[in-house]
């Protein structure tokens, strides 16, 4: 798994969901499968009751929302890999999109259930599934889930916590038992396809050794 370079402001300009459609469009090994499991979902308040195409487009929402703040339980992504990776792009990428030296890489990130503290470890968070955050508002929409009204706070709280114990059934990782209150996307489900740009047209312009 490579760092993914879009994350630096002057490497690329393009938008992280116009360049993923653009190079590559990302899916998840496992994911229909993991909605398509009644018995997993059976007795869960709202999501227990939804058909398997809604589950997928749910629960894709969510794996898409925690890839893009690189909640990702990948090595590339710690601080160590993207210092050194910063180093030997600053040898490698030509001027203007080289690295100021006061520029760093994005690190991995990790989400937080609703009322979990961070630790030492979780200091780089930038995502908490609260019943306020984006994900805690998605999950609370009558738009969402097809319902006459909007969840409130506590039932989007315990739906989020639910759908987050589910995943780890396939496409997460790092719950802490018995409560899985932190968590990431398992590199391991994500599959890429290829997208509609040209690689090498940017690569090009980027890159000392490209002509």
């Amino acid at each position: 798994m490579a760092h993914p370079l879009f994350g630096c402001t002057k490497l690329f300009s393009l938008a992280h969901h116009d360049a993923t459609r653009l190079l590559l469009r990302i899916e998840y090994d496992g994911l229909t499968e993991l909605s398509s499991d009644g018995g997993l979902w059976r007795g869960i308040p709202v999501i227990g009751a939804a058909s398997p195409a809604r589950r997928e487009a749910v629960l894709g929402a969510l794996l898409d929302h925690l890839r893009s703040v690189l909640a990702i339980d990948a090595v590339p992504l710690t601080d160590e890999r993207t210092r050194s990776l910063a180093a030997r792009v600053a040898q490698t990428i030509r001027e203007p999109w080289a690295f100021d030296e006061r520029e760093r890489l994005r690190a991995g990130s990790v989400a937080l259930l609703p009322g979990v503290a961070p630790d030492v470890r979780d200091r780089r968070i930038t995502l908490r599934l609260s019943a306020r955050s984006s994900i805690g508002r998605y999950l609370r929409s009558r738009r969402t889930w097809d319902l006459d009204r909007d969840l409130d706070s506590q039932a989007g709280e315990e739906l989020a916590g639910a759908i987050i114990a589910g995943g780890h059934h396939g496409c997460l990782r790092d719950g802490v038992e018995p409560v899985r209150r932190r968590s990431r996307v398992d590199p391991l489900a994500l599959r890429g396809r290829l997208g509609s740009g040209c690689v090498r047209s940017i690569a090009a312009a980027c890159y000392r050794g490209l002509r």
